[in-house]
């Protein structure tokens, strides 16, 4: 089973432990795939409040690439101390539109299952949305256009 497993910096350790405790497969490939959203604030919606914004505003794109590998060192070592093999993660960066992204991920990859955080945790409620609040507009599009299965957390 191929698993594509977007992780975004919050709670990185967390969220791939949630995620690990639903996907179970004794032939399980991991691909962690972090994206540096590359879109003005102004399409966004909102300023991101991650620790990434500060990091770019001070040192361009050359911050976001740093936390992106830190993020995925921590995903890869929650995923390792979790029993899966290392040389069965993948990890991957990537820069533009994450929705789109992530979708063209699953297809190069063969992705049985997507799994992603329903909303980014950083977005005023007055943003406005397609579809309930609970759900942010890259997981939409990636419910929307996946080629795959979604485990969608919350």
């Amino acid at each position: 089973m191929q698993v594509l497993l977007c992780v975004s910096g919050l709670e990185s350790a967390s969220f791939v432990r949630r995620v690990m405790e639903r996907v179970r497969d004794a032939d399980l490939t991991v691909a962690l795939l972090y994206i540096i959203d590359e879109r003005s604030p102004e399409e966004i919606g909102y300023v991101r409040r991650q620790p990434a914004a500060a990091r770019r505003q001070s040192t361009g794109t050359n911050g976001e690439s740093e936390l992106a590998i830190e993020v995925l060192a921590e995903a890869t070592a929650a995923l390792t101390a979790l029993k899966v093999d290392e040389t069965r993660i993948r990890r991957y960066i990537a820069r533009g539109r994450p929705g789109e992204l992530i979708v063209a991920h699953a297809v190069d990859l063969r992705a049985d299952v997507i799994a992603i955080g329903s909303r980014h945790r950083g977005a005023p409620v007055s943003v406005p949305r397609n579809g309930p609040p609970s759900i942010g507009p890259v997981a939409r599009y990636v419910l929307d256009h996946a080629p795959c299965d979604i485990l969608l957390l919350r």
